[in-house]
């Protein structure tokens, strides 16, 4: 009896295997999406808020002092 029980079991989980293959690949497709999704936030405000200092960097730094160039807010956003 115990092995016909474990034969219904072990038939019972091959039997399901390939509809446990597509849940499993549609999660991993859905995560990979989701993942994407993150990614493509945090590289819009990231690059929304470096690009604003750099903007302010060449903006304000020229009109505080008259003999500042271009040249020196690079050299300080690469410092």
């Amino acid at each position: 009896i115990d092995r016909a029980a474990f034969a219904i079991f072990a038939a019972k989980a091959f039997n399901a295997a390939p509809h446990e293959h597509s849940r499993v690949n549609a999660a991993f497709h859905w995560l990979g999406r989701a993942a994407g999704k993150l990614s493509t936030v945090w590289r819009v405000t990231s690059m929304l808020g470096y690009g604003g200092d750099v903007l302010q960097g060449f903006w304000f730094s020229p009109s505080q002092e008259d003999n500042i160039s271009a040249g020196d807010v690079v050299a300080v956003f690469w410092a």
